[in-house]
């Protein structure tokens, strides 16, 4: 992630963008110092960082989803290609099910105008509401992981997997007491047990996406009746050339 943003933003000269990219690092260097020092907020706030539940890396995995090949739907207004409407593929639509009420998935389609006799609805306006209504549950939609995350995720979950606690150096201790002081600050001590629970936490609010024996997709929460069928649809990929930080210490 700090690869991908200083080649992204090696070369901005807007000094307003540049300020508002300072703020945003502080505010992620304290997070990052809160969750040093066991503040559980910002220990869950990484963790669904890294894993792809908020952030840029749970668009890319997103993307992954409504880039799936499905027919384009007919255009509301003929001739005009950007009267379509959304089209919902069967992964997404599996991942929506499992996450939201069956009546919310489908867009409600209100009635025209003074349409006592039931007036048709604007094509414009049902273009309109239609993509908020696929936006509105796409923002909230939480994507799957790739396999490899979900292993290690499952195993500090259920302790199969060692887990490294490293000691807070002495010329962090400073930094701890000042945490300490803040308000906004909930510090606690990092123990093998707090691992184990933010993990498993963490494992229960990400769906997985599989195929059933009968080729529809699939999704649950866990590993619950996914094991052995996991969709290799999400492989991390390196999009940075190294090349590009052979200069760079």
């Amino acid at each position: 992630m700090v690869r991908l943003r200083y080649v992204a933003h090696a070369r901005i000269e807007d000094v307003q963008r540049i300020a508002r990219l300072k703020t945003n690092a502080k505010k992620c260097l304290i997070t990052l110092q809160k969750a040093n020092l066991g503040d559980q907020k910002a220990l869950v706030k990484v963790l669904e960082t890294a894993y792809g539940q908020r952030g840029r890396l749970r668009h890319e995995y997103l993307g992954l989803i409504t880039s799936e090949l499905v027919p384009p739907a007919p255009e509301l207004i003929p001739g005009k290609s950007r009267s379509r409407p959304p089209v919902v593929g069967e992964s997404l639509r599996a991942l929506w099910t499992l996450q939201f009420d069956k009546k919310k998935i489908e867009v409600d389609l209100p009635l025209g105008p003074g349409s006592t006799f039931g007036k048709p609805l604007d094509k414009r306006r049902e273009i309109n509401l239609r993509w908020r209504h696929y936006t509105a549950l796409l923002n909230r939609t939480r994507p799957p992981v790739p396999a490899q995350d979900l292993e290690i995720i499952t195993g500090l979950a259920t302790g199969s997997a060692p887990v490294t606690i490293p000691k807070l150096p002495t010329w962090r201790q400073d930094t701890k007491r000042e945490m300490c002081s803040r308000t906004d600050a909930d510090v606690h001590n990092i123990s093998v047990r707090m691992i184990h629970r933010l993990y498993s936490s963490l494992l229960n609010r990400i769906p997985v996406l599989y195929q059933s024996k009968d080729g529809s997709w699939r999704a649950n929460f866990g590993t619950s009746g996914a094991e052995g069928r996991l969709t290799k649809m999400f492989q991390r990929q390196s999009v940075i050339p190294k090349e590009d930080f052979d200069h760079v210490d």
